[in-house]
Protein backbone atom coordinates (compact mmCIF):
# COMPACT_ATOMS: atom_id res chain seq x y z
CA UNK A 1 0.00 0.00 0.00
CA UNK A 2 2.99 2.47 0.57
CA UNK A 3 2.41 3.40 4.13
CA UNK A 4 4.01 2.02 7.55
CA UNK A 5 2.34 -0.02 9.97
CA UNK A 6 2.81 2.89 12.51
CA UNK A 7 0.88 4.58 9.90
CA UNK A 8 -2.35 3.00 10.02
CA UNK A 9 -2.48 2.26 13.49
CA UNK A 10 -1.91 6.44 14.19
CA UNK A 11 -4.77 6.82 11.63
CA UNK A 12 -7.06 4.06 12.94
CA UNK A 13 -6.98 5.83 16.77
CA UNK A 14 -7.36 9.04 15.43
CA UNK A 15 -10.93 8.00 13.30
CA UNK A 16 -11.71 6.26 16.83
CA UNK A 17 -11.36 9.01 19.27
CA UNK A 18 -13.19 10.83 16.86
CA UNK A 19 -15.91 8.12 16.97
CA UNK A 20 -15.79 7.23 13.16
CA UNK A 21 -14.91 3.56 13.68
CA UNK A 22 -15.97 1.25 15.59
CA UNK A 23 -13.23 -1.41 17.15
CA UNK A 24 -14.93 -5.33 16.89
CA UNK A 25 -12.78 -7.66 18.76
CA UNK A 26 -12.58 -11.15 17.04
CA UNK A 27 -10.08 -13.27 18.98
CA UNK A 28 -7.14 -12.33 20.77
CA UNK A 29 -5.52 -9.07 19.99
CA UNK A 30 -7.11 -9.72 16.67
CA UNK A 31 -9.74 -6.65 15.92
CA UNK A 32 -11.83 -6.13 13.05
CA UNK A 33 -12.99 -2.14 12.45
CA UNK A 34 -15.97 -0.66 10.92
CA UNK A 35 -17.53 3.01 9.87
CA UNK A 36 -19.75 3.93 13.26
CA UNK A 37 -23.30 3.87 11.73
CA UNK A 38 -24.13 6.71 13.72
CA UNK A 39 -20.97 9.02 12.04
CA UNK A 40 -21.97 8.09 8.81
CA UNK A 41 -25.15 8.85 7.97
CA UNK A 42 -25.08 12.43 9.46
CA UNK A 43 -24.04 13.89 6.31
Amino acid sequence: MGVSRSTIKRWLNYLESKNALVRIPVAGKVCAYALDPHEVWKG
